[in-house]
């Protein structure tokens, strides 16, 4: 008994011994050898705008057209700044930060548009560099247009991006691209590209057709490049799908990719997080747009109008715009009927945002507009997402108030129905030669979309019903 238990147990023994020997002989798999995480590269010196330092202010430094860090220019004019290396987690499609070689770009972000340094550099892990970061005016920076849209299949196998202007300037298309990245490529500006061309007006989307194939359907990442001579600097970048096969691919979060005959779409227009999961919203281009336009005529100097529609974005200076970019204004005045001791809001170009108590009108608003270009004699509203109301209630208060008309037509509705459908005692109408710019309108006077009343109520407050 004892014989055959100890020659049991030696046999254990042996076996171990041979497991244990075999294991010191091995080599380590290497997945489990640690990482060594790459060394950040410092960059320093002074920040200079139109040839001075610059006291203060606050930029970003950009890779690849994503953001990885920012600055600040302190009391004498100087920054520091550090960058991460690439790969902090040994995946080679996820882009984390600079890569040896990567172009990197300095912006100042207090200034619309973003200014760009004249100086770039190049990533290197562990590096230290001095350098001196000289800012100049518009000529040297591009607008800073956004990809609105990008479709992979709109439902007969075609694909198309759109790109939005939300200044209020047209932009000369001639040195912007749409392009991407290779696969295990260093170089971020060799990938496929399209070519852009003409103009986008102020305010607008400039429609691209990509043909067939050039998106990848399930994920991909779509990049807007500028031109600056030879430097070719990406201003806008987004990303969809399952972004794991996709070359530079970044942490931020990817937008959904769009199913056939739907499109990804940034919501509000030209909202840009870099958070493209929560800035783009999955949208059926195969349901029409509402279209809707208008042409109200207008003259230089103080006119008396209203937006007799819903407008998708109902900010200054945005809601306003002339579509055709040729008639220009300078101030919007609004009076506020709840505010006795300071009812005027007013929005003037000039003024820095701060100053400006108007920031949105909407349809129910009536304003005054001083208009200082005439272009086409018309200021021109509308377009996609512009829709007409089937009913809206106007709060009128006790005292004048300045309404719009947001009817569906102009054909039939008076002075005298407007009474008779709030206890209106007086309702006055824009007029060139009166003292204040405006006269009593008479019972039988038919309102007009796009015009706008003084309503004087002096029984009690009510809502103005405009309801077909």
């Amino acid at each position: 008994m004892w014989a055959i238990r100890l020659g049991k147990c030696a046999s254990v023994l042996v076996a171990m011994a041979m497991l244990t020997a075999s294991l010191i002989v091995a080599s380590p798999p290497t997945e489990q050898i640690p990482l060594v995480p790459p060394i950040p590269m410092n960059i320093y010196g002074y920040v200079f705008l139109n040839g001075s330092k610059l006291l203060s202010g606050s930029g970003r430094v950009w890779i690849d057209g994503r953001h990885y860090s920012s600055f600040s220019a302190d009391a004498t004019g100087s920054y520091f700044v550090t960058l991460n290396g690439d790969d902090l987690t040994g995946s080679p499609s996820v882009k984390e930060g600079g890569l040896n070689g990567d172009v990197i770009y300095f912006t100042l972000e207090s200034y619309t548009p973003r200014l760009y340094a004249n100086e770039s550099a190049a990533f290197s892990d562990g590096g230290v560099l001095a350098l001196n970061l000289s800012f100049w005016g518009a000529g040297n920076n591009p607008a800073m247009l956004t990809i609105q849209e990008i479709c992979t299949d709109n439902g007969t196998g075609s694909q198309y991006a759109t790109i939005y202007n939300p200044s209020s300037n047209p932009v000369d298309l001639a040195n912007f691209t749409l392009q991407k990245d290779v696969t295990n490529s260093t170089n971020n500006y060799s990938g496929p590209n399209v070519t852009l061309s003409g103009a986008i007006g102020p305010n607008s989307t400039y429609k691209k057709d990509l043909g067939t194939s050039f998106l990848n359907k399930s994920a991909e990442e779509l990049k807007l490049v500028w031109s600056r001579g030879a430097e070719r600097i990406p201003i806008d970048r987004v990303e969809f799908g399952n972004q794991s096969t996709v070359p530079d691919n970044t942490t931020m979060l990817d937008a959904s990719a769009p199913p056939v005959g739907w499109c990804i779409r940034r919501v509000p227009m030209g909202n840009d997080t870099e958070n493209c999961f929560a800035d783009f919203q999955l949208v059926n281009i195969t349901v029409p747009i509402p279209e809707n336009w208008i042409n109200l005529s207008v003259h230089l100097g103080w006119n008396l109008l209203s937006v007799p529609f819903i407008s998708p974005n109902e900010t200054l200076p945005t809601v306003l715009l002339d579509r055709m970019g040729d008639t220009l204004w300078d101030r919007v005045m609004w009076y506020d009927p709840t505010d006795s001791a300071n009812p005027w809001r007013q929005y003037y170009t000039g003024w820095n945002s701060s100053l400006n108590d108007l920031t949105s009108v909407n349809h129910r608003m009536g304003f005054w507009i001083n208009f200082t270009a005439l272009g086409d004699g018309y200021l021109t509203l509308g377009g996609p997402g512009y829709a007409v109301p089937t009913s809206t209630s106007i709060p009128l208060y006790m005292g004048w108030n300045l309404a719009g008309y947001p009817a569906s037509n102009d054909a039939a509705y008076t002075v005298g129905n407007l009474k008779a459908d709030t206890g209106a005692t007086t309702v006055e109408g824009y007029n060139a030669s009166a003292a204040y710019g405006t006269s009593v309108l008479p019972d039988n006077y038919v309102l007009r979309r796009g015009e706008a009343y003084w309503i004087r109520i002096t029984t009690f407050a009510t809502n103005w019903i405009i309801g077909w």
